[in-house]
């Protein structure tokens, strides 16, 4: 579950939620063969957390992983850092997020 994103967070009504530290979503009523990740980008397709562990999860096949550098996939990548990324700004640090 923490692979695919979810922490847990539980209700007296959902004891078995899990949400999203990037995207927010909440999901409950979890199965035993329940993929989280895929679960995870079912209910939320553009959380760039999912994205990149369902990339990272077909990584033995290469047939099926996206292009790294395609627009959606930059997206997802830059997404995973939520609002910033830690380094603009840094004393010395050449890169940044542009």
């Amino acid at each position: 579950m923490a692979h695919a994103g979810f922490y847990y967070n539980p209700y007296e009504t959902n004891p078995d939620n899990a949400t999203c530290f990037l995207c927010e979503r909440s999901l409950d009523g979890w199965d035993g063969d329940d993929n989280p990740i895929e679960e995870h980008l079912r209910h939320s397709g553009d959380c760039g957390w999912a994205i990149m562990m369902d990339i990272q999860q077909h990584t033995s096949n290469p047939a099926e992983i996206e292009d790294p550098t395609s627009g959606k996939i930059v997206q997802a990548r830059r997404a995973t850092f939520n609002l910033s990324w830690p380094h603009d700004g840094k004393r010395g640090w050449v890169c940044n997020s542009e």
